[in-house]
């Protein structure tokens, strides 16, 4: 069984994504401030930027780091929490040989962005290995349980009865549902990440069965054009292709920074699996 190690368990959203990731088949070990808190799994005193407790990370798979001071009022002592604990958790992590460090950021996280939250999720980003390590930004964190900024408006609306509106109800808002965060974040669908030795690999395997997809469908349209009662134009074929063709924006991306990826690296470019 595999181990994952998650900081901020007894949070918004560390505790569901332990429970999650248990139901997934992992072993989870929890840093918390108080171990006492999470009775049932393997804890250890977690009161950043001071205290790790490092017995928990040899044999981990990775690190999910969901703890964030969010209400420190003290912005001296948010910095150190935030970003010199994370500091010297990745340095942990690395000392202990986790071969992955995932860090939940934020959808607002940028080097400019008007608030320290968000600036300091940027810089922490940048503290990772893109080749090793994983940055999950979520949006507005959807849950019924939590004291996040969405449990906040919730319980503030029931308790005043007023409904908070922004840019006179123009302001779009990003929001995630809980579950969806911790399917990006907790590797929940089994081992499938544990399969692959590397991101090399992982998009490989990803890009194989996005061709077979494009292969299915492209075939399932040239069928349709063949069972037509009057044959077909090479322009309707076409056409009719193009159309059929599921053109994945998410996945376009993806493979145009692969690709760009892959002219930087001649083994990636070279490569047969």
């Amino acid at each position: 069984m595999k181990a994952v190690v998650v900081t901020g368990a007894t949070g918004s959203l560390g505790r569901p994504l332990c429970a999650r990731l248990a139901r997934g088949g992992w072993e989870v070990r929890a840093l918390v401030r108080d171990p006492a808190r999470v009775p049932g799994m393997r804890a250890g005193r977690c009161d950043l930027p001071d205290v790790i407790d490092e017995s928990l990370l040899p044999g981990a798979f990775a690190l999910v780091h969901c703890a964030y001071a969010t209400r420190e009022t003290d912005q001296e002592r948010a910095r150190r929490v935030n970003e010199d604990g994370m500091r010297r958790l990745l340095e942990a992590s690395r000392r202990a040989g986790i071969p992955r460090f995932v860090f939940i950021s934020s959808v607002v996280a940028h080097p400019e962005a008007p608030n320290y939250y968000g600036r300091s999720k940027a810089s922490l980003e940048r503290l990772l290995d893109p080749q090793r390590d994983l940055v999950v930004r979520p949006g507005t964190i959807i849950a019924r349980e939590g004291q996040s900024i969405f449990q906040q408006m919730r319980d503030a609306a029931e308790r005043t009865h007023v409904l908070p509106v922004f840019g006179g109800g123009k302001q779009p808002l990003q929001t995630v549902h809980i579950d969806d965060v911790c399917e990006a974040a907790g590797y929940t669908r089994g081992a499938f990440y544990s399969n692959f030795g590397t991101l090399d690999e992982l998009f490989f395997a990803l890009y194989d069965e996005r061709a077979a997809i494009i292969a299915s469908q492209v075939a399932d349209a040239l069928t349709v054009e063949q069972a037509a009662p009057i044959e077909p134009s090479i322009h309707a074929v076409i056409a009719r292709t193009a159309t059929t063709l599921l053109l994945d924006r998410d996945w376009l991306l993806v493979k145009t920074d692969f690709l760009l990826y892959a002219a930087r690296r001649p083994e990636v470019a070279t490569w047969n699996a």
